[in-house]
């Protein structure tokens, strides 16, 4: 690591230093906190490489000059990436943020939170439903004098067309879900670009 006062980075590149200053102001070269300069650091070594150029003669300046431009252009493309991947990043930190203050608003609900209670309810009312049919078989056959066998076969029926309207309806429950969050994702999409 090559370390340089201003002075001697100044002499190093053949120009005054109160030029120099001017260069350290628009952040061509950049100084350390105990105002030396770090002759490894890339913009300093390339204004040390470039302003050495201007002093040569000769064939070599143009392979040098051809050097220092193909190292702005690295500077350049890498700075364009930095700055493009810097807003990605603040662009996601700000969908992230409204989804968040959505979620805290009660806007939007995770649909996944939804389909259980959805089938948690249904369940409940299967419950209710085969202990009330088992009440009402047992009071039907009890005022029509009906067998065991008559019993088991009405209640087995009851239950079988109650579970099959629980399922139907539990289909449905979760289509209308499915449908409300595609409408909302669509409506949400319309006129926010990617």
């Amino acid at each position: 690591m090559t370390i340089y006062t201003k002075k001697e980075f100044a002499v190093a590149c053949g120009i005054e230093t109160k030029r120099l200053s001017v260069y350290i102001s628009r952040k061509k070269v950049i100084i350390l906190s105990d105002d030396k300069i770090d002759g490894e650091d890339p913009r300093n070594k390339f204004f040390l490489e470039k302003n050495k150029t201007k002093s040569l003669a000769g064939p070599e300046v143009a392979v040098i000059k051809k050097d220092i431009d193909s190292q702005k252009e690295d500077y350049a493309s890498l700075d364009l990436k930095k700055t493009a991947a810097q807003v990605e990043k603040l662009e996601q930190e700000v969908r992230l943020l409204r989804l968040k203050e959505e979620k805290l608003k009660g806007v939007v609900v995770p649909s996944e939170l939804i389909k259980p209670v959805f089938l948690q309810h249904n369940q409940s009312i299967i419950t209710e439903v085969h202990n009330n049919s088992r009440e009402f078989t047992r009071v039907f056959s009890k005022k029509h004098s009906l067998n065991v066998n008559d019993v088991a076969e009405m209640s087995g029926e009851l239950i079988k067309w109650f579970n099959s309207a629980i399922n139907k309806a539990t289909i449905l429950s979760v289509k209308s879900i499915d449908n409300i969050v595609n409408d909302y994702s669509e409506k949400r999409g319309v006129g926010e670009r990617e």
